[in-house]
């Protein structure tokens, strides 16, 4: 499994829930009722661990400019994106034109 950095997934987040939403929900669902038992939700995050690599994935492959661009932006800034809307904007567009479509 690839590891990716904090500034990776963060400048990522508005693809990865585009395409993980359910995996998210149904990982934090799980999370509310069975709070206290650990091992009863590991499917869950082993779901949403599947969806956000083949994300980044095709982040990094698809759009890798527009994700380098993206992470200069919020690693100069403290890892806020307050002042990086035009590369994060950028990201996202490449990705729903490049590969949003993979995952219908």
């Amino acid at each position: 499994m690839e590891q990716y950095t904090r500034a990776e997934l963060l400048v990522s987040s508005d693809s990865i829930w585009s395409v993980c939403d359910q995996s998210v929900h149904a990982f934090e669902k799980c999370k509310i009722e069975k709070g206290d038992e650990p091992e009863a939700c590991i499917r869950y995050a082993i779901a949403v661990a599947g969806c956000t690599q083949k994300i980044m994935r095709e982040l990094t492959q698809d759009c890798r400019k527009e994700l380098d661009d993206a992470v200069f932006c919020i690693e100069e800034n403290n890892m806020r994106s307050v002042n990086c809307n035009k590369e994060m904007t950028s990201l996202t567009n490449c990705f729903s034109t490049k590969s949003f479509d993979k995952f219908k």
